[in-house]
C-alpha cells in the first residue's frame, strides 16, 4: 500500500525538493529536509516509520555519501535512492555510499516512481 509508505526527501535545491514533493505527495506520505543534517535528524526522529529515502549527494552540512553511509549502518535494509547533478561519476559515488539506486539529474519522474515501486516490493 504505497499511500501508507513514508518517504524522506533530502534535497538542498528548493525547486527540486518542491517538484519531488509535489509529484510524490499524492502517492506517498512525504517528509522533507533541506540538507544532510536535517535529513539525519528526520531519520532519527522517525527511524521505524520511514519506508524509503531519496537524497541528493552534494549538499551542505552533511553530504549525501556520508549521510547514506550513516543511515545504512543503522538501517541496512532501508532503501535509499541517491540523486545528483554535480557529480561526473554518480554511479561510483552512489556505490561508495551504498545507495540502492542512483539517478543523475535531470531524470524523468516516472522513472523515479517506477524505481520507488520496485524498491518497496
Amino acid at each position: 500500500m504505497n499511500d501508507q509508505v513514508k518517504i524522506l526527501l533530502i534535497e538542498d535545491n528548493k525547486e527540486t525538493l518542491s517538484g519531488l514533493e509535489s509529484y510524490l505527495a499524492g502517492k506517498y506520505r512525504i517528509i522533507t529536509a533541506r540538507n544532510g543534517l536535517e535529513g539525519m535528524n528526520a531519520f532519527e526522529a522517525d527511524r521505524e516509520g520511514i519506508g524509503l529515502i531519496i537524497t541528493d549527494l552534494v549538499m551542505p552540512v552533511i553530504d549525501g555519501v556520508t549521510l547514506i553511509g550513516a543511515i545504512k549502518r543503522k538501517a541496512p535494509k532501508l532503501p535509499i535512492i541517491a540523486i545528483t547533478g554535480w557529480c561526473p561519476h554518480p554511479e561510483g559515488l552512489g556505490t561508495e555510499a551504498k545507495a540502492d539506486l542512483v539517478f543523475d539529474k535531470p531524470f524523468e519522474m516516472e522513472d523515479l516512481d517506477q524505481a520507488i515501486k520496485k524498491l518497496l516490493t
